[in-house]
């Protein structure tokens, strides 16, 4: 009997020195979660679509070039085309707010030549419109949900645009290739995938304004030149 006594109270010393053991061991700690960042310089390549919507307005003594029989009639030309290029920028986080500066460059397919026939087949009036690229300078604010941001944009926009009016018989015309200034405003979304890498989906929205020009040959007529690009791109931004 003492010996099964001896027996137990040994396995309960045991088993107590055990517990007090663990339980002074270091525990284990538990993985720290990265921090994201938007904060830093990033630079990268965009692409997608645009749509041109352009007018000309032409005035003179007659009714020589217009879409229509109405004199001094306003004639629209839409186009639509790929864009693509490339945007380097810079950010700054406070807390969820994320501040930023970027410019780009896009080369676009924007461009329409259209014939109208106001009076019948006896002549036509060409129209043409091209823009050849885009640029901006803008500042950017965002929200920031950990990898995620949702932002606005705006600032100054740069284009270059080739247009103007011709009749084929020669009797007037008018023809200028051009670098307007104007405003760009917009927004996206961007993800942070990996610690260098990001990829964003964006609007923007170009207002060029008017520009005037007076016609070349055949008489006395003034054109404004009015126009607008809306582009919807995504783009990928690699972080050094």
């Amino acid at each position: 009997m003492q010996t099964k006594l001896y027996l137990l109270s040994t396995v309960s010393a045991l088993a107590m020195a055990g517990t007090a053991s663990a339980a002074d061991m270091p525990r284990k700690a538990a993985p720290l979660v990265p921090v994201v960042s938007w904060t830093g310089l990033y630079i990268g390549a965009h692409g997608g679509f645009g749509w041109l919507d352009a007018s000309q307005t032409v005035t003179g003594p007659i009714n020589i070039v217009t879409c229509t029989t109405v004199p001094g009639a306003r004639c629209d030309v839409d186009a639509t085309g790929g864009v693509f290029g490339g945007q380097i920028g810079y950010n700054w986080q406070q807390r969820d707010w994320v501040f930023g500066v970027e410019a780009d460059i896009s080369w676009a397919g924007l461009k329409k030549t259209q014939a109208f026939f106001p009076f019948g087949n006896s002549f036509s009036h060409v129209i043409n419109e091209k823009i050849d690229w885009l640029s901006s300078f803008r500042g950017r604010l965002g929200w920031a949900m950990g990898d995620t941001l949702i932002y606005a944009t705006g600032g100054l926009a740069i284009a270059n645009f080739d247009a103007g009016w011709t009749r084929p018989t020669g009797a007037a015309r008018a023809q200028f290739d051009k670098t307007a200034t104007g405003w760009v405003v917009g927004g996206g979304i961007e993800k942070i995938f990996s610690p260098q890498w990001s990829a964003r989906a964006e609007f923007l929205h170009y207002g060029l304004g008017k520009d005037s020009l007076g016609s070349t040959t055949g008489g006395t007529y003034t054109t404004a030149f009015r126009h607008d690009v809306s582009v919807v791109r995504l783009g990928i931004n690699f972080r050094p």
